[in-house]
């Protein structure tokens, strides 16, 4: 830290509390595969629940209708109008209602639902980065957590249940991060409590809020690092970020491969945040998005090592 540059204020995740040993799991891609997901379906035995923003991958449709086969009841929630020049998710939302899968569009209250979760027997859930989709098992670099922290698992099916059948949601559990209730806080707060370092793997870096407070972080000292995707020109709408970081003294690289679409924060090598939520006023106000603050060290422990392994091979932003 640079001489004379106060610490910021403890951030109020004091009511934040490392999970039991094995509460916690973290899958990383395209390293782990399909097989998280996968195993999460098959072990279910009463109930699997899916939202995502985008679901394509043929292995997960599969095995959705496997598991409604055998007896299991599935719903899953897609988002109906997801932005880029894919397929989408109508042929999926096709083939899952033909085998017998419940399967609702996401709720319109939300500019995108951009979530990306399971919950199994509504006693594990899966936050994640990624979708379920082929890219996100072998070309990207995602992370997951596999929780089944009990206050966790139950406020992500309630937030679940509550997108489904269209009402209002309120949520109380302290390590979740939704949007739109209370995403912006919880990450500005995240942030400004870092102390030593700030190591950020991000798609996008475009909210001007988040993006001060980054900067605020580089400027009173906190080693602030950070890898986005390859810059994609003059239209490119997260190339004003990368500039201001930059210039605030913040670390800047860019990474071929594996394609950036992560969404994570760690702080002080001891906190981390994984979640659906991009660094945009979209996805902080007004989407449905869901995160995770994980403290757990050998979680902690492992994203920074596979941060550092990407920052190596990552290229310099100019």
């Amino acid at each position: 830290m640079l001489a004379g540059c106060l610490p910021a204020p403890a951030p109020p995740l004091a009511t934040v509390s490392p999970s039991p040993p094995g509460t916690r799991v973290l899958f990383i891609e395209p390293d782990d595969g399909a097989e998280p997901v996968l195993e999460a379906i098959r072990d279910a035995r009463r109930s699997v629940d899916v939202v995502v923003y985008l679901l394509s991958d043929r292995s997960v449709i599969e095995e959705l209708i496997a598991a409604r086969r055998r007896g299991v009841a599935v719903r899953v929630m897609l988002e109906r109008d997801p932005y880029g020049s894919g397929p989408g998710n109508g042929a999926a939302y096709d083939q899952l209602r033909r085998g017998g899968v419940d399967v609702r569009w996401a709720n319109p209250a939300f500019a995108l639902t951009h979530e990306k979760a399971l919950i199994a027997d509504g006693e594990t859930a899966l936050i994640m980065t990624l979708n379920l989709v082929y890219s996100a098992f072998h070309n990207n670099r995602e992370y997951g957590v596999i929780t089944h922290d009990p206050l966790e698992v139950a406020e992500t099916l309630a937030g679940f249940n509550a997108d489904w059948e269209r009402r209002a949601f309120k949520p109380k559990a302290p390590a979740l991060l939704w949007s739109d209730a209370n995403t912006r806080r919880k990450l500005l707060d995240f942030i400004d409590g870092a102390r030593e370092s700030l190591l950020l793997e991000q798609e996008s870096t475009q909210d001007h809020e988040a993006l001060q407070h980054l900067a605020g972080a580089a400027r009173r000292g906190v080693d602030v690092r950070i890898i986005t995707p390859p810059d994609d020109g003059e239209s490119d709408p997260n190339r004003a970020g990368r500039r201001q970081l930059a210039g605030a003294g913040a670390l800047v690289r860019t990474l071929e491969a594996p394609k950036v679409h992560a969404k994570t924060l760690v702080a002080d090598g001891a906190r981390a945040i994984v979640g659906s939520a991009n660094l945009t006023s979209s996805a902080l106000d007004n989407n449905r998005e869901l995160g995770v603050v994980v403290l757990e060290p050998e979680i902690v422990r492992r994203m920074v090592e596979t941060f550092e392994t990407d920052w190596a091979r990552a290229r310099a932003y100019r």
